[in-house]
Order: C-alpha cells, then structure tokens, then sequence
C-alpha cells in the first residue's frame, strides 16, 4: 500500500528512483557499459527507502526535469544528485559534449547547436559524419529540399 502511495502521488520522483536502481544493476549491454561496468550504484540509503531519496532530491521542478548525477563518474548517493533540464544532462553523453570553434570561440557542440537554431543530431552528423565546414554546417537549411529546418522540440 505505502508504495502505491508513493507512486500516485509523486510520480516522476518514484520514476526516476526505480529507474535509476534498474540502470546500476542491468545486464542488458547498452546500459551495462555505463552504470555496472563503471561500478555506478545506489547508495544503500536509497535502495529500499524511496522517503530517503526523495527527502534528499525533492521534487522535480517541473514535468521537463530529469535526475542528473553532478558528477557523472559518481554514485547515485547524498549531494550527487539534482533535477535538470535535458539539455543539461545531454551535455553529459559521449557525443554531445564535443567541443567546436565557431567564430573564434570553443563551444560545446550543444552550444552551437542551441545558438545557431540547427538539431543538435543534425549539426553533428554534419560536421563529424559528413565533414561539412561549420560555416555550412550551421546553416538552418536542408539542403536537399532548399528548406529550412524544422526546429526539433
């Protein structure tokens, strides 16, 4: 009954609790390379007492927040942990964090991609898959099509 209780009424919290246990003990590859093999792990604090771990994040801010570890070699345990936006944790994947110079300036890629209005994945691809020069690469255009891009949401 109590977990009921829980999951009705805190919902995202109780979310992001049970999947943040799930990722440190999965099998499954793509999430085993980053949690378990790194020996990633909820503190024994959290692992049975949801009241601990949402007494110690609170509630998320808004319906767009995700938990973030601050720092992300570290545990899910007391001050690791924090709400944030999306594009805050994505700064955090492999990929995403690559630096760029764009007008005289070290950038995250994110950054660019934010600055200039392009998809984040589209402007990726387009500099390190195809290796386009930023000066193109940052063009809000399909160039197939001659159109602008839509706006990713």
């Amino acid at each position: 009954m109590k977990a009921n209780y829980y999951f009705i009424l805190h919902r995202k919290e109780y979310d992001a609790w049970i999947h943040a246990k799930h990722r440190c003990v999965s099998t499954d590859p793509k999430v085993r390379k980053s949690y378990l093999d790194k020996g990633i792990t909820v503190d024994p604090i959290f692992v049975n007492d949801f009241p601990a771990f949402l007494a110690e994040v609170g509630l998320a801010p808004s319906p767009k927040h995700t938990l973030d570890r601050i720092r992300n070699d570290g545990n899910y345990e007391p001050g690791n942990l924090r709400w944030v936006l999306m594009k805050v944790q994505q700064r955090n994947k492999p990929g995403f964090n690559r630096r760029v110079k764009y007008q005289g300036r070290v950038m995250l890629l994110c950054e660019l991609a934010e600055l200039v209005g392009v998809d984040q994945k589209i402007l990726r691809n387009r500099i390190f898959r195809y290796k386009w020069p930023i000066s193109k690469s940052v063009q809000a255009i399909n160039f197939k099509t001659g159109q602008p891009l839509k706006k990713a949401a």
